[in-house]
């Protein structure tokens, strides 16, 4: 009988929409061939990274291992589905049948959100024993603070797990949709959303309506959840939008106002980043950071310094172009744009992590075409 592999790997899915969810889908079968899935030790997941995290997580025990840690069932369980669920809209829906009721467009959200996790809760999400933690962040509107969905508690984010002063408390059978929807919860279109913590028998002191908005407006890289140095290794996939320089930004209040998030966005992410890479720095861990937006010939600059022969995947810079036009709504994108998309995530996590984490030959992208 094997050993258990050492849970030592964290994992960061960015949000960043649909885009997000087939960009991780790419890096996750990447990750997948690398072997890495077995030592994963937590999934920290914002907005559109959300849907592919809680999606994993809920069938993470069906998953069938090879002697090499590779999942061989990982593309019909998991990636599929979540393909064939971003193909089809669902924000525009969402709120086109709304009244703009604050949280009732997150309940038609959820609503549409129950075609791919029906009526799964928390409480399908692996323990400790059969799989990693899988931590969905959205973000606490009343206390500003980092909000966690997790099957050992939900509530105010704190390192120590046990912290019981921001109300956090036990809720198993709060609905992935819910979680999901939350985390997700895209203002100022899709947020706010609503739980009604005064349901759960032991919420303590978390009896109120807490008012969630989407994780990526405290931190999109939902990098906070892995400070622990348990993590000798910390992959973060960023599927966001790349910020674009505007000579004369919007001025109508709805245009205006999403700029200014995309602002904000900004600089929350490049904190985060810097977290990151400052940690590394530090040696505390591995880091392997790839993005939407990376040039894969930097990667190999960097890695060229020690391994001459390095080379990463060829992707022209008008395919990586285009990949960053992709709307970051929950839009449908169609079956072509999804393989070429999830090879881009593919060739970035490839590159990325055998820079900065591990030792492997070059891979192939998995759907034909390139990107």
């Amino acid at each position: 009988m094997s050993a258990a592999p050492v849970r030592d790997v964290g994992l960061c899915l960015s949000g960043g929409g649909y885009r997000a969810a087939v960009y991780h889908v790419g890096a996750l079968i990447r990750l997948n061939q690398a072997g890495l899935l077995p030592r994963l030790r937590t999934v920290s997941s914002v907005s559109g990274g959300s849907i592919v995290a809680a999606f994993l997580g809920l069938h993470w025990t069906k998953l069938i291992f090879d002697a090499e840690g590779v999942a061989t069932n990982l593309d019909a369980v998991v990636l599929e589905p979540v393909l064939q669920f971003t193909s089809r809209g669902l924000d525009a829906a969402a709120v086109l049948s709304s009244a703009f009721i604050p949280g009732l467009i997150s309940r038609r959200v959820q609503k549409r959100y129950k075609a791919l996790f029906g009526s799964a809760t928390l409480n399908d999400l692996p323990d400790r024993q059969s799989g990693p933690d899988f931590v969905i962040t959205a973000t606490n509107l009343s206390s500003g603070a980092l909000f966690r969905f997790s099957r050992r508690g939900v509530g105010d984010f704190r390192k120590d797990p046990d912290d019981t002063s921001t109300g956090f408390f036990q809720a198993p059978t709060i609905p992935l949709v819910l979680a999901v929807a939350a985390s997700s919860a895209f203002p100022p279109i899709l947020s706010p959303c609503l739980l009604d913590a005064s349901k759960y028998s032991d919420a303590r002191g978390a009896q109120r309506t807490v008012y969630l908005t989407d994780g990526g407006v405290f931190d999109n890289l939902g990098v906070e959840p892995l400070a622990d140095p348990a993590y000798r290794i910390v992959l973060s996939s960023d599927g966001g939008a790349p910020f674009k320089r505007k000579t004369k930004p919007p001025l109508d209040y709805l245009a205006g106002t999403v700029h200014v998030l995309k602002v904000v966005d900004l600089q929350v992410r490049k904190l985060r980043r810097s977290e990151l890479v400052e940690s590394a720095r530090r040696k505390e861990r591995q880091v392997a950071y790839w993005a939407l937006n990376s040039t894969l010939s930097e990667y190999a600059a960097e890695a060229r310094k020690r391994e001459p022969d390095f080379a990463v995947l060829e992707v022209s810079d008008l395919s990586r172009n285009d990949m960053m036009t992709i709307s970051t709504r929950l839009a449908a994108i169609d079956s072509g744009q999804q393989r070429r998309l999830a090879n881009w995530g593919y060739a970035c996590c490839d590159a990325a992590i055998r820079t900065y984490a591990i030792s492997a030959p070059r891979g192939a992208f998995p759907y034909e075409g390139g990107v």
